[in-house]
């Protein structure tokens, strides 16, 4: 049975997490209105109208993420990407949404993914059937399926 201390020392299944979630995230886009008139770079967004920043292309932007379109759970230890990590705030990383409508839930579903996980991993064999691919539109999600024994 884990422990709370055993949770917070999965740094390692929390890279798989911020992973997952970066290439295969819920929350694809967000709607927003404008308050008030906004001027962003040589553009106005009127008040009223609605903003759809789609957090897929961000998630899977070369821009932003090396290599983007690859699982790399590594790629979170790295230092440099720990601005990036941080899903409360970041512009580049938002499985949860953001600012006053960031998900309340949040943490409890990190929670739920890490004890599946782990449960998961350790009560099954994994064998891949064929050889697979991801499809990245509208979000990433596997062409074929794996077998559990």
């Amino acid at each position: 049975m884990l422990t709370w201390e055993d949770y917070k020392s999965m740094s390692f299944t929390q890279n798989v997490i911020d992973e997952t979630l970066r290439l295969g995230g819920i929350a694809i886009w967000l709607m927003r209105e404008a308050k008030e008139d906004v001027e962003y770079q040589d553009y106005v967004i009127p008040k009223g109208s609605f903003v759809v920043p789609f957090l897929s292309a961000i998630h899977q932007d070369e821009n932003f993420h090396e290599k983007a379109n690859i699982f790399n759970p590594w790629r979170w230890m790295d230092p440099q990407n720990h601005d990036k990590r941080n899903w409360r705030t970041s512009p580049f990383y938002s499985p949860f949404g953001g600012g006053a409508r960031l998900c309340p839930g949040a943490e409890l579903a990190r929670l739920q993914i890490a004890l599946f996980l782990h449960y998961f991993v350790i009560s099954y064999r994994w064998t891949q059937v064929k050889e697979d691919r991801m499809s990245f539109f509208p979000s990433a999600r596997w062409l074929m399926d794996f077998q559990s024994n």
